[in-house]
């Protein structure tokens, strides 16, 4: 369903996005005619000229402009910018498949990943999950994240919090590597630790996340 909203939005005019709605207008031809109905349970509006059209309809209206409202309130892979993205994904991928209109990118599990933002967006998530399983103390409340690590006399709360100007600039070496080095190798612990140390030494005067991410 989502790439058949996908599509559809694809071939609007005047697009607007506004109150979990996808408003404009399309000219209506018989090849987008069966996609419009394939969406029935999303549309909240068709109109031409002023009037309503019913979906079954749509036959009468070949070679007219139909304006159509959208509504993707429950449609959680929808996402009209980045940033709103991000609102609902910042510290873990809470989808298999996403559509992003600003950068009008579709994400589906598998995928190679031919764009720079969302890979730097997975390579982001894959730090923070790190992170989070080598912390002494998570607290996690719906989106927001705050992780805290101890060492002697010494401690770190870090508030897991970035924006898309961020990952634009992520400057972080080979993760695979430090998973490695943390979860599979024989003195796995001394390496946490060290790192530990070096990280609350690194960020004890700016103990902002998106410190990490120009590091």
């Amino acid at each position: 369903m989502l790439r058949k909203i996908v599509n559809i939005t694809k071939e609007l005019n005047n697009y607007l996005y506004k109150d979990n709605c996808i408003h404009g207008d399309f000219l209506c031809l018989n090849n987008n005619r069966n996609n419009i109905k394939e969406i029935t349970n999303y549309i909240d509006e068709l109109e031409c000229e002023g009037a309503s059209v019913s979906e079954s309809d749509l036959d009468d209206y070949i070679g007219k402009i139909i304006n159509i409202t959208i509504r993707v309130s429950n449609m959680k892979e929808y996402y009209d910018s980045f940033s709103s993205f991000l609102n609902k994904n910042k510290t873990t991928l809470t989808v298999d498949k996403f559509y992003i209109k600003e950068i009008d990118y579709f994400y589906d599990t598998g995928k190679d990943i031919d764009n720079q933002l969302i890979s730097n967006y997975f390579k982001n998530i894959q730090l923070i999950n790190i992170l989070e399983e080598i912390s002494d103390y998570q607290n996690k409340i719906g989106t927001e994240l705050e992780l805290f690590f101890y060492k002697v006399e010494k401690g770190l709360k870090l508030n897991v919090d970035y924006n898309y100007d961020d990952l634009k600039e992520l400057n972080i070496g080979n993760l695979t590597e430090l998973e490695e080095d943390f979860f599979n190798k024989p003195d796995k612990e001394e390496r946490k630790q060290i790192f530990v140390n070096d990280l609350i030494g690194l960020l004890k005067d700016n103990n902002n996340y998106n410190e990490l991410l120009k590091k």
